[in-house]
């Protein structure tokens, strides 16, 4: 597996596409993902039903508000960190 992954990467380094951990999360990016999280038809806590997660068809209820909280608080915390470390 990690030869593969290896030349894969070479692969689509020769291709020209940016490598994985070249796109860096950046503050704009943090900014856009919080508005989004905040909108209010976005960010209502919706009531739990057996089978209501496979009735989803919007691709920005992927998660519930809850999971995209929680997702939002990891991706600022580790951006926190990583800019004591720069």
């Amino acid at each position: 597996v990690a030869t593969y992954m290896t030349s894969l990467r070479r692969r689509k380094v020769r291709v020209g596409e940016t490598a994985t951990s070249a796109r860096a999360i950046t503050e704009e990016t943090l900014l856009e993902l919080y508005k989004f999280n905040n909108i209010p038809e976005i960010a209502k806590v919706k009531q739990y039903s057996a089978g209501s997660l496979k009735a989803i068809k919007e691709p920005h209820e992927w998660g519930g508000a809850r999971a995209r909280r929680l997702l939002t608080l990891a991706y600022v915390l580790a951006f926190l960190c990583l800019l004591r470390f720069d």
